[in-house]
């Protein structure tokens, strides 16, 4: 998978010699009319240093990859998060400093009322939405295309294999901060990765 770079310089120096984990996101922004639109809104993301959050890479709906922080440095992809690796690494305040964050471009959660669909900016949603048993919550979310699944694993696999990251640290963001976010949503997992 190769990964087109943006600019950005909101990482951090890992506290470990290598990554250690993945963490798994999504965007969670409104959907813009194009795939250029949507690139146009993380470019501003990596840019503003005003918003003190950042990833390693973003997936985009055609599967396309860029790379905002290098896998050398740490990105501020978790926040208040906490996790015990499988080789023992761990921090109980935050993943950040050993962790890779990998973000779907995806506007996460929908809603439905009279009819139409909404995203949790409260704007109707005009990509494909993806019916679940109830989960967290929520009925409806924006559909994560095959290409971005591909992709996506096609990158951990590269990335387990250099860095030696067990499959059981390659996990989503509610599962570092539990209770306080539910990206990547019910559709990304293991076994929708092929790895079950």
């Amino acid at each position: 998978a190769e990964a087109m770079r943006i600019p950005c310089t909101k990482s951090s120096k890992l506290s470990t010699k290598v990554p250690r984990m993945i963490v798994l996101h999504w965007t969670a922004a409104p959907l813009q009319k194009t795939e250029e639109g949507n690139l146009a809104r993380i470019k501003r993301w990596a840019a503003n240093s005003a918003d003190k959050s950042s990833t390693h890479f973003v997936i985009m709906r055609s599967g396309a990859l860029y790379q905002m922080v290098s896998t050398e440095r740490a990105s501020w992809n978790a926040g208040k998060s906490s996790w015990v690796c499988a080789d023992g690494t761990a921090s109980s305040t935050s993943v950040n400093l050993f962790s890779i964050g990998i973000d779907f471009d995806n506007v996460g959660p929908l809603t439905l009322s009279k009819g139409k669909i909404y995203d949790c900016y409260g704007g109707e949603f005009g990509g494909v939405a993806q019916e679940v048993p109830r989960w967290n919550g929520y009925s409806f979310f924006e559909q994560i295309t095959r290409e971005q699944l591909w992709t996506c694993r096609v990158l951990c696999d590269a990335l387990r294999v250099r860095y030696n990251i067990a499959l059981s640290d390659i996990v989503g963001h509610l599962n570092v901060s539990p209770g306080r976010k539910i990206d990547p949503g019910p559709l990304v997992t293991h076994a929708t990765l092929g790895w079950e």
